[in-house]
């Protein structure tokens, strides 16, 4: 299998059934068996053992908790785009389920498949379950009263994988008004940062009289 930079994305793929996704209506769908899960997402991980390998521990933590726990999902396709940026793409901190823990209990999951060195901050979190809040409880009447989750992986390859999730309590830290402005400060300070990169001169061993300059 080649190197290269890899993705979540094989497991992105079955969260359906990993999570055991319901119909809206009451028909029972069977569950898929985990080795048929496996087969599938490790059929999909083409770049890196690596990738495999993590796409697989991950959703093999997933479908046990969400099986230990007796959860399921519900997907729903009305969910938002996500929130719009300054390169007119869009940030999105969901995917198109709901996930049920009981009859009484949902949530939005934003799933934070990545390492502790890169994966979100608790400030990061914050501004996660704000844009949750803002887009789809403030704008879905019908989904008001949904909890907030970042689900989070502890552990190692060698230990297996557990699922983590962080529940949001109490009123959220940002406003709609402070999320845009955050975002818009975020893309300027990359913007600034790209044109300083862009009229640095480069130092490379055909530069006159400044190559090797340490000084």
């Amino acid at each position: 299998m080649g190197g290269g930079i890899w993705s979540y994305d094989p497991v992105r793929s079955h969260l359906g059934e990993i999570l055991r996704e319901q119909p809206r209506f009451n028909f029972f769908v069977p569950d898929a068996p985990w080795s048929v899960l496996e087969e599938r997402i490790g059929g999909k991980c083409k770049k890196s053992q690596i990738e495999k390998e993590q796409n697989c521990l991950k959703a093999k933590a997933l479908f046990d908790h969400w099986r230990d726990n007796a959860w399921s999902s519900i997907r729903y396709d009305d969910m938002p785009p996500g929130m719009m940026n300054p390169s007119h793409g869009y940030t999105r901190f969901w995917d198109n389920r709901f996930c049920v823990i009981d009859e009484t209990r949902t949530f939005v999951p934003f799933f934070d498949f990545r390492g502790p060195d890169t994966r979100l901050s608790a400030d990061a979190r914050d501004v996660v379950f704000s844009v949750q809040d803002w887009l789809i409880r403030q704008s879905i009447p019908e989904l008001e009263e949904l909890a907030l989750a970042v689900i989070r992986f502890d552990g190692t390859k060698e230990t297996g994988f557990s699922v983590v999730p962080h529940f949001h309590s109490g009123p959220v830290r940002w406003s709609p008004t402070e999320l845009t402005e955050l975002i818009f400060e975020v893309y300027a300070d990359w913007v600034r940062v790209a044109q300083q990169f862009e009229r640095a001169p480069r130092r490379t061993g055909t530069d006159d009289n400044s190559c090797f300059d340490f000084g």
